[in-house]
């Protein structure tokens, strides 16, 4: 300007242009002379900087290479004025004075702060004097350099005024015409290149607090602007300095958070202690430079000793995954104390939504802060996952029955935990077609830890693929794709975390019934049944938060989506499910990848969709089960594909529970679910295969001895408590109290199978009537009659029969339609009259009482007694045929049953027995019975020599 005449109103609108970047010497030399003008001890009045002798050396100017990296936001380069002063600055009345306010000046003067005229100085503007009276493109920088030199009382430093400035430039722009809001949203990057010489240069301005304490206050205190001013402030200390200048700056911030939330309280109810430092670590990690700088602090990655409970006390995200209802938290037990003496349940539920409100919060702040992780850089991904994979391996431990607190996280930890992977699931979870994307070879490839090698597989491997000694996996976890990666560590999590706390969850359901039931035996006992009570609603608080149960079953579905991938295609390829008719499937296991498949992958698929159909029905209704009941279809037809028949009755388990209508069984407190209902309805492949696959697998667990159950107890042993005797006394209680309920275990199981094989043979019958069944069913149902209506049936008097749910007239009913569904074949009559356990008069005293109590239709009396007549004469014919036969020949008789054999064959080994016989076993044990060598009914080789001997011996027998 050097005393050219300023440019008129019209002309500043006209000419005004973006500010130039000045280079970084002319910037160096620029602010060299402004701290030499302030230090001078006197400066000459209207003294031209081009013209002032040689400033001393400057102590404290910042380097050339610093310079440049810290520039503030570029001004008009030109030949400038005198140089700026402050409140010493030279006579001003020798100035050019001019009163012409245009709106860039106020606009400058609001955002800034500052006012060029010495007697409008105030608490509101600052006095700046410059060699001009208006405020513009030209001395911008000055004003604002010149504005941060002075020690101003308002703010605490710096910075804080920086960040004042770039908050004002948001209102004070509007208005303006396009050029100079150009100029005035300038402001806001020279705020941003000011903030970085402040964090890294803090002796450059005046300040009353240290740099890192004004951005520590700056980041507690966020509004509309913080988030766009730390981005930029992010950006321009990565532009100076890289990755090491945001954490020089950063570090500190989120390290000291951390620290907060650590030693503050754990209890989940305090949430004014951790929800703000948790929710400022989100606001900072929300922009990609923080993030990689909380993913680099110390203590991110678990260092040795390597265990679930240092995860979560030493590592930064265990920190802020810890607060759950686990705490030892009086404040907690307060809300359940003395439960069972409240007069409502009102007060009870309040008490679990305050806590189930709380952990929403905790959970919503800490999926954002792992979003912003994965979403933060290369390296903040990276790390983030292998926090998880990490996590994952250090708690195998709570995998057990009983782990050891001192080496696995909480149970609320691992919960919360599930929460955020289940919600980092979403956007590939049904109805989601992204799910194709994940890779099943992972469990062939991968070489993490993440399942440990000795889990037990679905299927063990045959003895021929063993040899063979595949190359061990070499992919890491790192080498696949996100989505991958996301679906086996959330498979893994639910594992360890909701499923684990399910069996915990059920075994104290079962000590809460004993207790209750021998609470009025023990005072003792009510305070230990008070405080078992509040622990459940406290599990509760956790466990059935309706939006995690809703995200577990989605990824159940999901996981039984990928699991039937796994038995239909070499590689685990996504396939079509709706088309599916090649059951049962045919493809040996090896030639899959289920012999690498972990056996609890499907079990927690089954413990899920089992809880929640008993405890929260209501969750299952919005969801379509086509993909589980496609699942549960190929392993209860394909027992190839799965060793355990525990769980292919467990899959058995899961369809009762959730396509059951309610009146089917007197004790399901719910409705069916209508979609799964529908899905088994109109299922071709359920009405094809699901009949047989459940009969064949009733053979499999009664081999087995599934219906053996392990009880657990709570023995108290203290002498000083209880003598003897009445330890004797207690101890028979308890065994008796087991027999309780072992017995109506059985009963129920009772109940549902004999409706279940009434409600099937009303429509089919031609599979029940084979040889290797048919005699096993007659068996089953005289020995049901024998005991109901035969000489002990008095003894089955039962005090309050319904306690232990035995209900003989309901089984009578049930038992006599089965008969007559069959009565028809003269096949059916035959089996019955020469069963061992038939007893005509059972049979007539059975009619009577069908008579006497009306629990069927006087049709169904008058079928039934029918046929107990045509049974009984072909009982009587059928006795003098064996009288008349005399003694039979050895070498006819069934080496198994020793019977007479109506159609023999060879086994392999040599041995020859009935074909009816040896089917029977086979159902049961695939092995020759005699040297226990593999055997299958193909092997099975017809002796009609000896057929033909047995036929003419009986034929000579008759004459």
């Amino acid at each position: 300007m050097n005393g050219d005449a300023k440019p008129t109103n019209e002309e500043e609108k006209t000419d005004t242009v973006p500010v130039n970047q000045p280079t970084a010497e002319e910037l160096r030399q620029k602010r060299l002379e402004r701290l030499a003008a302030l230090e001078a001890s006197t400066a000459a009045s209207n003294a031209d900087v081009a013209s002032a002798p040689t400033p001393p050396p400057v102590q404290r100017p910042p380097p050339a290479n610093q310079v440049k990296a810290i520039t503030p936001a570029p001004i008009e380069h030109g030949n400038h004025g005198p140089s700026p002063q402050l409140s010493n600055a030279p006579d001003l009345t020798k100035r050019k004075s001019s009163t012409r306010r245009d709106p860039l000046h106020n606009a400058l003067q609001q955002i800034l702060g500052v006012t060029l005229t010495e007697s409008h100085a105030g608490p509101t503007f600052v006095y700046v004097a410059t060699d001009s009276d208006t405020i513009n493109s030209d001395n911008l920088s000055e004003v604002l350099y010149l504005r941060l030199l002075v020690d101003d009382p308002t703010y605490s430093s710096a910075l804080e005024y920086l960040f004042a400035v770039y908050q004002r430039v948001r209102t004070e722009s509007s208005g303006l015409n396009d050029a100079d809001r150009l100029v005035v949203q300038s402001v806001q990057e020279q705020c941003i290149n000011y903030s970085v010489t402040c964090l890294l240069e803090p002796e450059m301005f005046p300040s009353k607090v240290t740099p890192l304490e004004a951005f520590d206050a700056l980041v507690r205190s966020p509004n509309a602007s913080t988030s766009s001013y730390l981005e930029a402030l992010a950006a321009g200390l990565e532009a100076q300095g890289g990755n090491a200048a945001v954490g020089r700056v950063g570090g500190p911030i989120l390290q000291k958070l951390v620290s907060e939330v650590f030693l503050g309280s754990q209890s989940i109810l305090a949430v004014e202690s951790w929800s703000s430092p948790i929710q400022t670590i989100g606001s900072l990690v929300r922009i990609k430079g923080f993030a990689t700088v909380f993913t680099n602090i110390p203590g991110f990655l678990l260092t040795p000793p390597l265990n679930g409970r240092r995860l979560q006390d030493a590592t930064a995200l265990g920190i802020l995954l810890r607060f759950s209802t686990d705490a030892p938290d009086p404040a907690i037990k307060d809300l359940f104390a003395n439960i069972t003496k409240r007069s409502s349940r009102v007060d009870v539920n309040k008490s679990v939504e305050s806590l189930r409100s709380k952990l929403s919060l905790l959970h919503n702040i800490v999926t954002d802060i792992f979003r912003s992780l994965l979403k933060g850089g290369a390296h903040s991904k990276t790390r983030t996952i292998q926090w998880l994979e990490q996590a994952m391996v250090v708690n195998v431990e709570g995998s057990k029955e009983n782990p050891n607190p001192a080496l696995v996280s909480t149970a609320g930890m691992l919960i919360n935990l599930n929460v955020v992977l289940l919600r980092l699931c979403g956007p590939f979870l049904p109805p989601s077609t992204k799910h194709a994307l994940i890779d099943a070879t992972f469990w062939k490839c991968c070489s993490s830890p993440l399942f440990p090698q000795d889990t037990t597989k679905l299927v063990a491997p045959s003895s021929s693929s063993e040899q063979q000694q595949p190359a061990p996996p070499s992919a890491a976890l790192a080498s696949f794709n996100f989505i991958t990666q996301c679906f086996f560590l959330t498979l893994r999590a639910v594992h360890i975390g909701p499923v684990a706390t399910i069996g915990k969850y059920m075994r104290l359901l079962r000590q809460l019934s004993y207790m209750q039931n021998h609470m009025d035996d023990d005072p003792r006992g009510r305070a230990q049944f008070e405080m078992l009570a509040a622990t459940k609603m406290i599990i509760d608080a956790k466990l059935l938060q309706p939006e995690l149960l809703h995200d577990l079953v989605r990824f159940a579905l999901l996981s039984a989506n990928v699991t039937c991938r796994l038995c239909l295609s070499p590689n685990g390829n996504a396939v079509a499910l709706a088309g599916l008719d090649l059951l049962p499937l045919v493809t040996p296991a090896d030639a899959l990848l289920v012999p690498s498949v972990p056996e609890h992958v499907v079990e927690d698929i089954l413990s899920i969709m089992l809880f929640v159909a008993r405890f929260a029905p209501d969750e299952l209704k919005s969801f379509e089960f086509g993909d589980f009941l496609t699942m549960a279809l190929i392993f209860l037809s394909s027992p190839q594909l799965i060793r355990s028949p525990h769980l292919r009755a467990k899959m058995s388990e899961c369809l009762f529970e959730m396509c059951l209508p309610s009146h089917e069984s007197e004790d399901r407190p719910t409705a069916a679910i209508p979609s799964a209902v529908a899905v088994l309805v109109q299922s071709k492949l359920a009405q094809q295969h699901l009949a047989p696959s459940l009969l064949a697998l009733y053979g499999d667990v009664e081999q087995t001895g599934f219906y053996e159950k392990l009880e657990h107890r709570w023995e108290s042993q203290s002498p000083q408590w209880l003598s003897l005797d009445e330890a004797v006394r207690e101890q028979k209680q308890s065994l008796l109290a087991e027999k309780e309920r072992t017995v109506t275990s059985s009963l129920q199981l009772a109940n549902e199978t004999i409706h279940m094989m009434s409600y099937l043979t009303s429509e089919i019958q031609a599979p029940f009537l084979t040889a290797e069944l048919e005699d096993r069913l007659v068996g089953m149902l005289n020995s049901v009659l024998v005991k109901l209506a035969g000489p002990r049936g008095l003894d089955l008097k039962v005090t309050n029969p319904e306690v232990y749910k035995f209900r003989p007239k309901v089984m009578l009913r049930e038992i006599v339609e089965t008969i007559l569904h069959f009565s028809q074949y003269e096949s059916f009559q035959l089996a019955v009259a020469t069963n061992g356990l038939y007893d005509a008069s059972v049979y007539r005293k059975c009619a009577g009482i069908l008579q006497r109590t009306q629990v069927v239709d006087a049709a169904k009396v008058a079928a039934f007694d029918s046929f107990a007549q045509t049974v009984e004469d072909l009982f009587k014919s059928n006795t003098q045929d064996e009288a008349m036969l005399g003694d039979i020949p050895d070498e006819f008789m069934d080496p198994l049953l020793w019977q007479l054999m109506k159609e023999p064959v060879t086994l392999p080994s040599g041995y020859v027995v009935d074909r009816a016989t040896i089917t029977q076993h086979l159902m049961n044990d695939a092995s020759d019975p005699f040297t226990r060598s593999p055997l299958t009914v193909d092997q099975l080789v017809p002796n009609a020599a000896l057929k033909a001997q047995i036929q003419a011996w009986v034929a000579a027998q008759h004459k």
